[in-house]
């Protein structure tokens, strides 16, 4: 589920292609962070990549990311991490944030603030 609030609040306080560069950059990293979890070998570098994914996650309001990203059956400790229910949460509001970018009441990848 995706926290239109934040997109909206996000978009204002940093201007449109700011916030297009953003999510560029959150998208791709996001990506690559989740492939270093699926390779990390400790739980210590479990939980920062974890801790690196909620914060960005958080920022773009993917609330499902966020939720799962702090599951005790997600983080280190708790076994090696639930890569495959991690990427299909981003996935998930990947898709959902993108579709919804310019659907009537969502702000626009072109409009001004919100």
């Amino acid at each position: 589920m995706i926290d239109w609030g934040r997109i909206r609040d996000l978009r204002h306080d940093v201007g449109a292609g700011n916030f297009t560069e953003i999510l560029d950059l959150f998208l791709q990293e996001a990506d690559d962070l989740l492939r270093q979890l699926a390779q990390a070998a400790d739980s210590a570098a479990q939980g920062d990549i974890l801790h690196c994914l909620r914060g960005s996650a958080l920022s773009l309001g993917f609330c499902d990311l966020v939720r799962l990203c702090s599951d005790p059956a997600i983080v280190p400790g708790a076994g090696p991490p639930d890569t495959a229910n991690l990427r299909a949460a981003f996935e998930r509001e990947r898709d959902a944030l993108l579709a919804g970018l310019g659907a009537p009441g969502h702000p626009s990848p072109t409009e001004g603030g919100a």
